[in-house]
């Protein structure tokens, strides 16, 4: 049915209306956070960016599914982190010295694409200027037109280049079967159109911001955890032999769409049986059986932050001597890695603590990856590789602690009542002065607790 045609005082009326909403929308997206907070994050990139230089820092690009409909859209997490606009054709641009802008004295300038009244009443996705500025606190906000001209001048006068790394970093031409490095050719034209021009990735310098939370930041990891807490609550009481993990992850997501988190951070795994044993199973097709364990590992995104959480249980409800013994390593590891979480304290003695309890009980060679990464923005946030000499824990930091066993039908050097079995217990931990605090305390992970729950609707 074609919808019905409204008086244009109507039309000026609702777009008047749609345009509220969009910006309620814009504003929702973020919360957690003022203009304040944005503009003392680029203050803190702008110190560590030299004075004759400046950084340059593009949205995420949408991605085509198929045809002519894209993939839902997610911001960079770089440009959320300092700007919280989530619109596509957005650019930011931080100067490491003011410059004189008709009269004005400006720090940093966004540009976003210019304000369409049509795309408003068709997708709710435009965003004036003002809308732009009250949201990111940005000294100028411009349209997106007018980056090309402005980079143009300002590269005449700076020195130092900073930008954020273009995504896909290359394309392969398969017709001529080569690749095309995007990134290596944007910095030669570059150099040959500003000669001494050094250019440099932003990424790093934005990247050591992050590693501490502010305590909007915790608020909103705190939230997304809750959120996911409640997801699992409600997964565990859905589960019973013969359901489909798909079952189970809708039951998951739409709890965390009802309590108001925008999408999952991350695809959510709900692998039972043998898919228990494989760390990033996603495909979420199996129907499960009587006596399999389920490893759910999922996280609700709360404006741009997400939640990391891990839980096993058996999907009827008890567990068998072999699965039981299993989940209490685990456990006792987790909680040993937990108990050594403090400022000062290097991750990797994080994770040796908790790899120790599971080397002791003879499992070490099913243990098959880090107990521990920065959960934040992304789910692998920068900060903590377990590499650098740099990785020890400071107050702010949010991590996880996750330790795993994984045994595979056929182990030739376990009883094969362990086979096919995959235990993983997850939290997301908050750093503080004087140790940590657990925020994902919102499901039980004891043995016992974790039985009772499931399938139990009560």
């Amino acid at each position: 049915m074609s919808p019905r045609r409204l008086p244009s005082k109507c039309l000026r009326a609702r777009t008047v209306l749609l345009a509220a909403v969009v910006a309620a929308q814009v504003l929702h997206a973020g919360v957690h956070f003022t203009p304040d907070e944005y503009r003392s994050r680029r203050d803190a990139l702008r110190a560590r960016i030299d004075t004759v230089g400046l950084a340059v820092l593009a949205s995420a690009e949408t991605a085509l599914r198929s045809g002519d409909v894209s993939y839902p859209y997610r911001q960079s997490s770089d440009l959320l982190y300092l700007a919280g606009i989530t619109r596509p054709g957005t650019f930011l641009v931080v100067l490491g010295s003011p410059i004189d802008l008709g009269g004005r004295n400006v720090r940093d300038l966004l540009f976003i694409p210019p304000y369409s009244e049509m795309r408003a009443r068709i997708t709710g996705e435009a965003m004036t200027l003002q809308e732009a500025t009250t949201v990111s606190g940005a000294d100028t906000v411009l349209e997106n037109g007018g980056l090309g001209a402005f980079l143009a001048k300002i590269l005449a006068v700076k020195r130092v280049l900073y930008h954020s790394a273009f995504q896909p970093p290359f394309v392969v031409d398969w017709l001529n079967n080569r690749i095309l490095f995007i990134e290596r050719d944007a910095e030669k034209m570059l150099k040959e159109k500003f000669p001494g021009l050094a250019v440099k990735p932003v990424s790093p310098l934005v990247a050591s911001l992050r590693v501490v939370k502010s305590h909007n930041e915790v608020a909103a990891v705190e939230e997304a955890a809750r959120v996911t807490c409640d997801g699992v609550m409600a997964l565990l009481r859905a589960a019973h032999p013969g359901v489909f993990e798909y079952e189970l992850q809708a039951v998951l997501e739409s709890t965390f769409r009802r309590e108001g988190a925008q999408r999952t951070g991350f695809p959510s795994i709900i692998g039972s049986g043998p898919n228990s044993t494989r760390v990033h199973y996603d495909a979420n097709t199996r129907r499960t059986q009587k006596g399999d364990v389920i490893v759910v590992d999922i996280g609700a995104e709360v404006d741009g932050y997400t939640a990391d959480v891990t839980r096993t249980f058996p999907v009827d409800g008890h567990f068998t001597a072999a699965q039981r013994k299993l989940y209490t390593i685990v456990l006792e590891a987790q909680k040993a890695a937990i108990a050594a979480v403090k400022p000062g304290v290097h991750i990797r003695a994080v994770d040796k603590a908790g790899r120790d309890v599971i080397d002791r009980a003879g499992f070490k060679k099913y243990l098959t990856h880090f107990l521990s990464h920065s959960v934040g923005l992304d789910v692998h946030d920068p900060g903590l590789t377990g590499m650098g000499a740099g990785d020890s824990l400071r107050a702010g930091m949010v991590i996880t602690i996750e330790p795993g066993i994984y045994i595979p039908a056929g182990a030739d050097d376990v009883d094969l009542s362990y086979w096919d079995t995959g235990i993983r217990i997850e939290d997301d931990v908050l750093v503080t002065p004087d140790g940590c605090r657990v925020l994902t305390t919102g499901v039980p992970k004891e043995a016992e607790e974790i039985e009772s729950l499931v399938g139990n609707s009560d």
